[in-house]
């Protein structure tokens, strides 16, 4: 059986940005014999082949959109994909993009990708030190991500019920 993989997007050196490998060395310490768990600077082209190495693809990323509040922890899979800031990367490729290209190639692809995206304030002062609105978020953050992380390994995220998923992803953030 393959090994699953927790991949995170985001900058040890952008503000809020952050927030992604602080919690991934959280979830070292708890999952490191579940996953893999790796953090990148954005999606490329590289990952064609990587990512097909794993049957489970969990994808820990931030979005800035103005319109949600920081600390916000949106969940979703692969077929109700909502870009986020690594991706959907102007400068490469797209998570849609790269999965297209590698089904069209004939290079294997994960079974399951879920995204857990964390809404952020800010992405553009260099700086390891979150934003106030996403500092005053971060424990709540870290302890739904954590919440997440489990059922995950049960393949809560399936795409024959969507309905069911989203479901269960409330009632694990409202707690």
């Amino acid at each position: 059986m393959k090994k699953k993989l927790i991949l995170g997007f985001g900058s040890p050196v952008v503000a809020d940005e952050c927030v992604v490998p602080a919690i991934l060395d959280e979830l070292k310490k708890k999952f490191s014999k579940h996953y893999a768990i790796k953090n990148e600077l954005t999606l490329t082209l590289d990952h064609i082949g990587y990512l097909g190495q794993y049957e489970h693809v969990i994808i820990l990323d931030t979005v800035l959109d103005g319109n949600q509040l920081p600390g916000k922890v949106d969940v979703f899979s692969i077929d109700h994909y909502s870009p986020t800031i690594h991706l959907e990367n102007i400068h490469d490729i797209s998570l849609p993009g790269l999965l297209g290209v590698a089904q069209e190639l004939g290079i294997e692809i994960p079974d399951t990708i879920d995204i857990i995206a964390i809404s952020i304030a800010e992405n553009e002062r260099l700086s390891n030190v979150l934003s106030d609105e996403l500092n005053n978020q971060y424990q709540t953050v870290k302890e739904k991500v954590l919440k997440l992380i489990l059922p995950f390994g049960n393949k809560l995220i399936t795409k024959q019920e969507p309905e069911l998923i989203y479901k269960n992803v409330n009632i694990l953030i409202e707690n």
